[in-house]
């Protein structure tokens, strides 16, 4: 026991516990506001402009008479002008829901980011709770003098 006791730091190993602040640069999540910022301000609402735009503009833009001829020449007066009528609906519709589906992915992002930076403050926490345990010794010194 007495070898034990003089060699005591090779039995009673001291493990520093880390600090959240510990953590170095390269191993954290780096999160740019000035980036997140810029896409969730201007760059959303140009976009979604651009989009808006675009779906209502194609609203007033007549197609079923866009070609009148002779009814003697190919399938009609009004040839491929139907087919065309249709196209137009289909990429009004499309477009629309590019921007429906556009603004949800920009706010998933904003709650991803949200959730990245809770996540982090948690993890933070529970790091230096978990240190303020490991430093604060409890229970009887094993090495106490038991003569």
């Amino acid at each position: 026991m007495d070898a034990m006791s003089k060699a005591r730091e090779s039995y009673d190993l001291k493990v520093k516990a880390t600090k959240s602040s510990d953590i170095k640069n390269s191993d954290k999540t780096h999160i740019e506001q000035s980036r997140i910022d810029n896409i969730l301000g201007d760059c959303r609402h140009t976009i979604i402009e651009q989009l808006d735009l675009a779906w209502t503009a194609i609203e007033n833009i007549d197609m079923a008479d866009c070609v009148i001829r002779s009814e003697h020449v190919g399938i009609g007066v009004r040839g491929p002008s139907p087919k065309f009528h249709d196209f137009k609906w289909l990429l009004h519709d499309l477009i629309k829901r590019l921007s429906n589906d556009t603004q949800n992915a920009f706010k998933n992002f904003e709650l991803a980011i949200e959730c990245i930076k809770e996540q982090d403050q948690l993890s933070k926490r529970n790091i230096d709770s978990m240190r303020g345990s490991i430093e604060g010794e409890s229970g009887p010194d094993p090495w106490q003098d038991r003569d």
